[in-house]
Formats: structure tokens, C-alpha cells, sequence
């Protein structure tokens, strides 16, 4: 589809694993920042749930909900491991977490 110009120019572009990994802790990162300073300018609504991954391990998934610019948007907020006992405190406590490392407030 493409001439041997344009492919030698593609060839130019370093695709090794470390520079793929660091790309992709560099967007999430960034994706992250900007979850977080839309969060703490507004109030949100959480909604949470548990899952498994695929080596049987239990999982937090939380989704903050909020309205922006008069459209309601899901954001995915976090991804946790919940302990062996998934107790409402366990569930509070790693959100708590999440929270304070953000500095989100449960105020509103």
C-alpha cells in the first residue's frame, strides 16, 4: 500500500518492548491526570463492582460518574485487588486509599 520511502520512514520508528511499555505507562498516566482533575473539580457518584481476573483473583472496579458540560460521563476510576474477604470496611479502606493518594474528598 505503501512506497519504499514511506515504509523505510515507518522502519525508523522504535517499536521495542520497553519503548511499547513506556508508551503505555506514559498514556495511562495521563489519562489518570486528567480523570483525577476533572473529579476534584466536581461531585461524582461511584459505582463499584467486583470481578475476577483470570487467575481467580478478586478485583475493585470502581466508576466515577459526572456531568460535564450537561452530558453525564462514566469514567473507569480504578482497577484493585480486593483481599480473600471482600468485606464492605476492605472495600471502603482501598477506596479510602485511592482517594487520599489523589486527593479527592468524600465531601461534596
Amino acid at each position: 500500500m505503501l512506497d519504499d520511502k514511506a515504509e523505510q520512514e515507518i522502519n525508523k520508528i522504535p517499536l521495542s518492548n520497553y519503548n511499547i511499555q513506556r508508551r503505555i505507562i506514559d498514556f495511562s498516566d495521563n489519562i489518570e491526570q486528567n480523570v483525577m482533575a476533572k473529579l476534584k473539580n466536581c461531585q461524582f457518584t461511584l459505582q463499584i463492582n467486583e470481578s475476577t481476573d483470570i487467575s481467580n483473583h478478586a478485583q475493585l472496579i470502581a466508576f466515577a460518574r459526572v456531568i460535564d458540560e450537561g452530558v453525564i460521563i462514566n469514567q473507569f476510576l480504578c482497577c484493585k485487588n480486593l483481599p480473600s474477604t471482600a468485606k464492605g470496611q476492605d472495600v471502603f479502606d482501598i477506596l479510602t486509599t485511592h482517594r487520599k493518594k489523589h486527593g479527592l474528598s468524600w465531601d461534596s
